[in-house]
C-alpha cells in the first residue's frame, strides 16, 4: 500500500466539552481546538444576525469592538432603498461584556447567540482539529484548495482514530487506501515530491528574509523545529520518494544549517 487518501465533509457544530470527552477517551486531547475567544464568539453571533440585518464596523481598538446594526428598507416601486439604524452593539474586550446603545435590538437574542458560540465549535474549528491531527499523521496535501491529503501507511492506525472522532461528532472523514502499481506510484511520487519541495521553497524564502531582518531568537528556533518536522515528514514517504529522498534531505539540512548560522550571528 502506498498510503491513504483523506478528505472530509463537515456538518453542524459540536460542544467543545463533548469533543474534549471524545478526544480524551481516544488519548488525543492535544487535537482539541483552542477555546473560542470573546471576539470570535461575538463575531459569529453577529454573522447569525447578518442574515436579516446589515452590519457596519464602527470601531475596533484595544478597548472596544463596535458594530452598527441596520435594516435596509427597499422601495421596489421607486427602485430605491434607504437604511435605518436599529442599534449599536459594543464588545468590551477586557471583560467580554456586550452593550447595546439604543436598546432596540433584542439583548436576549444577542446574548444567547454569543453564549452558543462560546460553547460550540463550528465547522472552522473542526477543520482546525483535523489539520492538527493530519500534522500528527505526516499528511501531504494532494490538491491545492481541495482539502485532499495523503497519509503514509505507518500512520494509518492514527488516521482511523481521527476518522472515529469525526464520525462521533456527526461529520464524515472519507478514506481511500492507495494500492501500489506502476502508474499510481509514478503519479503519487510526483505529487509528494512537489508538495514537499514547495514547502522547502517557502521556508527558503522565509529564511532569507530572516537573514536580512533582525528577528527574535525564538522565531529562528521555531523555524528549526519546523525543519525537523519537515524532515520527519519526508522520511515517512521514503517508500514513495526513494531516490528523491536524498535530495530532499539535503535541502532541508541546508535550511537548518542556514537558520543555525543566523541564530549564532544574533548572539
Amino acid at each position: 500500500m502506498i498510503g491513504t487518501i483523506v478528505f472530509w465533509e463537515l456538518t453542524g457544530g459540536v460542544k467543545r466539552e463533548e469533543l474534549h470527552k471524545i478526544l480524551k477517551a481516544k488519548n488525543q486531547e492535544h487535537w482539541l481546538p483552542n477555546p473560542v475567544s470573546d471576539r470570535k464568539a461575538f463575531m459569529r453571533a453577529l454573522k447569525r444576525l447578518e442574515k436579516d440585518k446589515i452590519l457596519v464596523k464602527v470601531k475596533d481598538d484595544p478597548e472596544e469592538l463596535v458594530y452598527a446594526i441596520a435594516t435596509a428598507n427597499v422601495d421596489e416601486h421607486n427602485k430605491d432603498v434607504d437604511f435605518s439604524l436599529d442599534d449599536v452593539i459594543t464588545l468590551e474586550k477586557a471583560t467580554g461584556n456586550v452593550y447595546l446603545k439604543l436598546q432596540n435590538a433584542d439583548p436576549n437574542e444577542i446574548q444567547e447567540a454569543i453564549k452558543y458560540f462560546e460553547d460550540t465549535l463550528t465547522a472552522d474549528d473542526i477543520r482546525a482539529m483535523i489539520m492538527r491531527a493530519l500534522a500528527d499523521c505526516k499528511a501531504i496535501l494532494l490538491r491545492k484548495r481541495g482539502g485532499v491529503y495523503l497519509v503514509p501507511p505507518d500512520k494509518r492506525d492514527l488516521l482511523m482514530v481521527l476518522k472515529d472522532v469525526v464520525s462521533e461528532i456527526g461529520s464524515e472523514l472519507y478514506t481511500l487506501d492507495l494500492v501500489q502499481n506502476t502508474n499510481t506510484m509514478k503519479d503519487t511520487k510526483k505529487l509528494v515530491y512537489d508538495e514537499i519541495f514547495e514547502e522547502i521553497e517557502r521556508e527558503l524564502k522565509a529564511i532569507e528574509i530572516m537573514a536580512f531582518k533582525k528577528v527574535r531568537s525564538d522565531t529562528i528556533v521555531k523555524a528549526i523545529k519546523r525543519y525537523k518536522n519537515l524532515m520527519t515528514k519526508a522520511k515517512a514517504y521514503e517508500h514513495i520518494l526513494k531516490d528523491k529522498l536524498a535530495e530532499v534531505e539535503e535541502k532541508i539540512t541546508r535550511l537548518e544549517q542556514r537558520a543555525k548560522n543566523i541564530l549564532l550571528s544574533n548572539l
